[in-house]
């Protein structure tokens, strides 16, 4: 599955406790989401600002988010996004959209972005280029998940490069949460 080399800057945004670890995908495991089901982790990301504001509902949210800048490089993400590319690797569009996926996943059902998301990480893909989904998110807007990913810093060194841009600025733990 070797696919056009993906190097970019995304925008990343979670609560501000976890400002200590952008690229942990620690969260999406424990809750799951629209790509990942509980107990894998994943790593959800936006190629801009604005799409990113309104995935975390920025809008309507209340909460303070912290966003950071990652930059990503990997030849193993799909661009979902293309129809040519969801053809070729069997994807329906309904497998994508999904609009149900998270009562399903509360009631027990397996949604079908999950069957995607499960087959694409035992293909060994790191990761998936897919529309947004979020209200009011313009129709070119973009989401990268990445569901097999390492830092510079890793031990391990398989899946997508994940680097974060002005680490030194961020926080070491949680302990100013404390």
């Amino acid at each position: 599955m070797k696919s056009p080399a993906f190097k970019e800057r995304v925008v990343r945004a979670a609560k501000p406790e976890w400002a200590y670890a952008p690229s942990s995908g620690e969260g999406a495991a424990r809750h799951g989401g629209r790509f990942n089901p509980k107990g894998v982790e994943a790593l959800y990301t936006s190629l801009d600002f604005d799409t990113c504001a309104k995935e975390v509902r920025f809008a309507l949210n209340t909460d303070p988010f912290t966003f950071w800048h990652l930059e990503v490089e990997s030849d193993l993400v799909l661009d979902l996004s293309a129809q040519s590319v969801r053809k070729q690797h069997g994807v329906a569009w309904p497998d994508l959209n999904c609009p149900n996926w998270e009562s399903e996943m509360n009631k027990g059902i397996e949604p079908a972005c999950h069957r995607l998301a499960n087959r694409l990480i035992q293909s060994g893909c790191h990761g998936i280029l897919v529309p947004s989904f979020a209200n009011g998110a313009r129709r070119d807007a973009l989401n990268l998940v990445l569901w097999d990913w390492h830092t510079p810093d890793s031990k391990n060194k398989t899946g997508a490069r994940v680097t974060v841009l002005s680490e030194g600025l961020l926080p070491r733990d949680q302990s100013s949460w404390a």
